[in-house]
Formats: C-alpha cells, sequence, structure tokens
C-alpha cells in the first residue's frame, strides 16, 4: 500500500507535457492574427548567426527541445560550444497584427549573464506580407538588441503570407480546391483551341460559315455518333404499328388481316 501511495504521488509531481499551442498572456486568442498565425502552427525554420558564431533556432508555437516538454520553448539559440539556451516561451506570448504584418513575441526566455541587468530574454518574430511565400524559408535575424540595462531583445523577419491578413495569400491558387483547377485549365485550353483554330479556318482556309469551326467535320461525326448511340440506348424494340396508318401507306392494296375478315364473310 505504502509503494503504491509512493507511486502516485511521484505521478503527479511530473509536469504535464507541452503541447504545440501558443499561449496569450493576456488571455485571449480571438483575433485575426491568431488565426493566421495557426496555420504556420508546428513549423520551424534554422537561422545561423556568423556574427555570435551561433544557430538559431525558431518555431511556431512549437516546443524545440524534446528531451524537455515543459520548457515550451519557442525560440533556441545554440552556442558555439553546443549550448542550447532558450530564448522565448510560446506558453507566454503575446500578438499585435496589422493589415500587412504581425509580430509575435515569445517572453520569459532565459536571463541574460553579465549583460541586459541579468533581465530574461525575449524573442520578437515580424512576420511580414508576402504573397508567393508560405513556409519558413524567408526568415532572417533583423537585430540582436543587447545594450540595454533591461529589455534586451532578438528581433527576426519573416516574409509569409499569413501576414497578408487583408488579402490573404497570392493566392488566386491557394484558395481554389483542385476540381477548380482543372475547371479552370479545361476552359482555357478549350478557348485557346477554338480561337486558334477559328483563325486557322478563317484566314489560311478561306472558310466560311459552320466550316470555321476548329475540325468542323469530326465534330459533325461526333455529332452522328451521339446520335446514333441516342438512338440505339432509348429506341431499343419496335415501333407500335396502326393499322389505319397501314391502309393509307398502302396504295391499292388491302391490307392482310381486312383480307382475312372478309374472306370469313363470304358464302361458301
Amino acid at each position: 500500500m505504502q509503494a503504491l501511495l509512493k507511486l502516485l504521488l511521484i505521478t503527479s509531481l511530473v509536469p504535464a507535457s507541452a503541447d504545440n499551442d501558443c499561449t496569450d498572456i493576456n488571455g485571449s486568442k480571438d483575433g485575426e492574427g491568431w488565426r493566421h498565425i495557426d496555420k504556420l502552427a508546428g513549423s520551424s525554420v534554422k537561422i545561423n548567426d556568423p556574427k555570435f558564431n551561433s544557430t538559431y533556432e525558431i518555431g511556431v508555437c512549437k516546443n524545440l527541445l524534446e528531451a524537455n516538454e515543459t520548457e515550451y520553448a519557442g525560440a533556441v539559440e545554440t552556442t558555439m560550444d553546443g549550448q542550447k539556451i532558450i530564448v522565448g516561451r510560446y506558453n507566454e506570448s503575446v500578438l499585435m497584427a496589422g493589415s500587412h504584418w504581425i509580430l509575435l513575441k515569445y517572453m520569459n526566455g532565459d536571463p541574460y549573464e553579465g549583460r541586459c541587468g541579468g533581465s530574461n530574454r525575449h524573442a520578437a518574430i515580424m512576420f511580414v506580407c508576402n504573397h508567393d511565400a508560405d513556409t519558413l524559408n524567408k526568415t532572417r535575424i533583423m537585430d540582436e538588441n543587447l545594450d540595454r540595462d533591461k529589455n534586451c531583445y532578438h528581433l527576426f523577419e519573416v516574409e509569409n503570407c499569413v501576414a497578408c491578413i487583408s488579402d490573404g495569400c497570392n493566392a488566386f491558387f491557394y484558395s481554389l480546391t483542385p476540381g477548380s483547377v482543372i475547371l479552370i485549365v479545361l476552359f482555357s485550353a478549350t478557348g485557346v483551341y477554338l480561337l486558334s483554330g477559328w483563325l486557322y479556318t478563317r484566314f489560311i482556309k478561306k472558310r466560311r460559315g459552320w466550316r470555321q469551326i476548329p475540325n468542323a467535320e469530326f465534330w459533325q461525326e461526333i455529332g452522328h455518333l451521339q446520335a446514333d448511340g441516342c438512338n440505339l440506348v432509348c429506341r431499343c424494340g419496335k415501333r407500335p404499328t396502326d393499322d389505319y396508318q397501314i391502309v393509307g401507306g398502302m396504295q391499292g392494296t388491302t391490307p392482310p388481316s381486312l383480307m382475312s375478315s372478309d374472306e370469313a364473310l363470304q358464302p361458301a
């Protein structure tokens, strides 16, 4: 019984694992900016910093330290000697947005040592509108403000279409379904075919009237084949006949049915 109680106590002290979801320190994620940022949730990118011989990894609402899930590491610096420093945590986020930009801040990173008054690091990720970018590949370090007494920060810029809040991604094609794209290609190809074919038959072959249609004979034959198919499918079986129609169609002849009935009336 004591062993079971110890096991339950240890289990209760283990922190819950972090999920890939940013937490706004203001308590609300109902804004348009959050809805756009959520499209990139779970993605990350690495950036080399030749100035300090270090590498930064930026994640969007993603824990970058898999070995320690409870650190909520949204931005991590890896120094030249392999030390990993958390620049900002995504469970303490701040977001501001405009029509063509989104500023996402990760607060409460590891404290500075010997600079910035020992304050905590934080990462500022500026997403700027680029209609043609839908990944984090266009990311760069804009500023490492380390000369303050406090509130030092690392500023990163990301070009991405999620920041195009007012007009969305470039995306005439991003917003279309595969079926819509197929229909657009089909109608476009048909239009080019008809226009180029009409120009050729009218000005090169000197045709007029309906014969200006490209491959008119081919399409005419297609129409005949469709008519034959319709006749085969929809008009199967014999058509009903009418004795009066037969009488009208047989000039000067007596229908067999009438001949048989007359013969029955003649005397033996």
